[in-house]
């Protein structure tokens, strides 16, 4: 019987059996394995301590940093999560969809950190960075105990600390997500690892306990991770060589795995559906617009993982309209890469490795189900990456010389190499101390396209430049005039220039591209409101305060509406929700108690008036009602 090939051997021996079947003669490594292993006080101390210094370093200014405007609001702001962690909080966190994904352990995260730290955005950046160097060491040791190639290993994760495409994951707050899933990815992984390392027959559901719940944790801090079974998988074949159990059992054990990961997938699916905006629909984006966008996307990570010097903030969807030139040099490229991997998967079984997990890792936000206005994004490539550079580094190691010279200049290369990515690092994360520079540099990167347009508009805008802001949104509306946002942010401008009627018109139009949003609904309303239009605005604060049942401001714009128009028993409801919603407002209760008033009910709404005054003592309309409330004045 004809041995085993090597490439389904696990990498230690591999390489032993190698030396052996070509005559005694290994193949390069880069520390030499066989012959010369590395001590162990280096490979289990020195080593790891080293990375965090280089995990660090490059993004340590971020401790000075703010939030920005896109995204950080809703994550960090949101009244539930500046709260901290409450009981009412922990509950919403396990029920709500308001960003499209169900993200419990994410938002447990961001109110832990607002409980601790309140609005000190800079010490939030630190924990940010405190994952990422806990991720750049669980890099090694998975790779270490997968493989035994310590030096390898610390290359690899080397590359994953300091490499450009990081600082979005790291530096943007509200990508909390990306470095929480990827820390109970990585952890899956080696608990994956420890299991198969103590049996030779497939996993039971036992063994396979703790990679489930690993899965799972990772799965509520971002749905990315659903493609963990298929990258156990990867894992089987190289470097564990699990494949001389065959297929069906391997397969078989991942059944738990597969069946939670598709059940992640419908309920993202169905959140997304059900989310303000939702997801792009085949007749707005056929299938082959989709594969070709997403062939395109795949050959431009790549082309920034190499050459990381052009990466922008925001890369707009082309819609229909891609280039052939692009899909032409992405489908080469990727077909050249895919053909070479095959044509050595035998010899480097590492080739292959990496290009498939790059490939399966990518795939959930690829596009194929293309959810927002973005093409592509940074943060993606968080974890994809690494498939990358185990291939990369791996493959240098078998092809390095083995000269004298060329090993002493081994290491030379690798910290000129983590150097220059580290400085670049550096460069780029200083574009996120400010808004307006980031999205300026992104917009010099990209072009002139609606989306980025807006996003400086929105900068201006959040530093109180709204005359120069609308200039900019009424660009992005020429290039896109169906653009809700657009339309919303154009619309929250002209409101604060004083411009109601001009603010009226883009929300109208906004509602009509988007008529779901509980938002667009609010925001209508109240420039109906400051026209004196109540009439008019009560089916719009209806539909807001139906789709915003957390926020007190709808609440207490629709009681008070009520109340005006003298509808005071409607009116009491939502004033009671905004009361509760508002704990230390003076209004709601002041709402509340005229509405008890005009309805004759004093007694209770003396109760309303009383707290309004033990909240705002100098409410003098309060202490006017509550006169009337105890008789001391006439009613009018």
């Amino acid at each position: 019987m004809p041995p085993p090939p090597l490439s389904h051997l696990p990498m230690k021996v591999a390489e032993q059996l190698s030396s052996v079947e070509g005559g005694g003669k290994s193949p390069p490594s880069m520390q030499s394995l066989a012959a010369t292993p590395m001590p162990l006080s280096i490979s289990r101390f020195v080593l790891p301590a080293l990375l965090i210094p280089i995990a660090l370093l490059p993004f340590l200014q971020a401790r000075h940093f703010g939030i920005i405007p896109v995204d950080d609001p809703l994550y960090l702001e949101h009244p539930l999560v500046a709260a901290g962690p409450t009981l009412e909080g922990i509950l919403w966190a396990f029920t709500n969809l308001e960003s499209g994904h169900w993200l419990p352990l994410t938002w447990l995260s961001l109110m832990v950190d607002r409980g601790l730290f309140g609005a000190d955005w800079g010490t939030m950046h630190l924990v940010n960075l405190g994952f990422h160097a806990a991720n750049t060491l669980l890099v090694m040791v998975l790779l270490q105990r997968l493989t035994g190639a310590t030096g390898r290993a610390f290359l690899v994760a080397a590359l994953f600390a300091v490499h450009p495409l990081r600082v979005e994951s790291v530096v943007w707050l509200t990508e909390r997500k990306d470095v929480l899933f990827t820390l109970f990815f990585l952890l899956a992984l080696l608990a994956y690892q420890r299991a198969t390392a103590r049996r030779t027959a497939p996993l039971g559901l036992g063994p396979l306990l703790p990679v489930l719940g690993l899965f799972l944790l990772s799965l509520m801090a971002k749905p990315m991770a659903v493609t963990l079974p298929v990258v156990l998988l990867l894992l089987d074949h190289w470097p564990l060589g699990r494949l001389s159990q065959g297929h069906g059992p391997l397969l078989r054990e991942k059944i738990p795995l597969l069946l939670v990961a598709l059940g992640c997938a419908l309920a993202t699916a169905l959140a997304y559906a059900h989310s303000t905006g939702g997801m792009a629909s085949l007749a707005l984006l056929p299938p082959g617009d989709r594969v070709a966008q997403a062939t395109i996307s795949y050959g431009a990570y790549l082309k920034d993982a190499v050459w990381p010097l052009q990466l922008a903030f925001f890369h707009s969807h082309p819609g229909r309209n891609w280039a052939g030139v692009d899909l032409a040099a992405a489908a080469v490229l990727l077909g050249v890469l895919g053909g070479w991997a095959w044509h050595q998967r035998r010899r480097g079984p590492h080739l292959l490795w990496g290009l498939l997990w790059f490939l399966i890792t990518l795939a959930p936000v690829i596009g194929l189900v293309q959810i927002s206005t973005q093409a592509r994004a940074d943060r993606f490539t968080y974890l994809p990456l690494l498939g990358l550079f185990v291939a990369m580094v791996w493959e240098a190691d078998r092809r390095w010389p083995t000269g004298t010279l060329a090993r002493r200049a081994r290491p030379l290369l690798a910290a000129g190499l983590i150097l220059a990515l580290g400085l670049l690092t550096q460069r780029q994360t200083a574009l996120w101390q400010d808004p307006e520079l980031l999205f300026r540099h992104s917009l010099a990167i990209t072009g002139p396209n609606p989306n980025g347009l807006r996003l400086v508009g929105l900068a201006l805008h959040n530093q109180g430049r709204w005359a120069e802001a609308s200039g900019w949104y009424w660009r992005s509306l020429e290039a896109d005039p169906r653009d809700a946002a657009t339309h919303r942010m154009t619309g929250r401008a002209q409101d604060l220039l004083g411009r109601h009627r001009r603010a009226e018109y883009h929300f109208r139009a906004a509602l009509r591209l988007e008529p779901r949003d509980p938002r667009l609904h609010a925001l209508l309303a109240r420039i109906l409101l400051k026209q004196g239009r109540l009439a008019a605005s009560l089916p719009h604060l209806d539909r807001a305060a139906a789709g915003l049942p957390r926020d007190a401001a709808v609440h207490l714009d629709l009681g008070r509406t009520l109340n005006r128009l003298r509808r005071h028993q409607e009116a009491l409801a939502p004033l009671e929700q905004a009361r509760r919603l508002d704990p230390a407002g003076a209004v709601p209760p002041f709402e509340l108690g005229y509405a008890l008033l005009k309805l004759q009910r004093p007694q209770e709404a003396l109760i309303h008036l009383d707290a309004a005054l033990t909240r705002d003592p100098g409410h003098v309309a309060a202490g006017r009602l509550r006169a009337v409330a105890a008789g001391e004045l006439p009613v009018r």
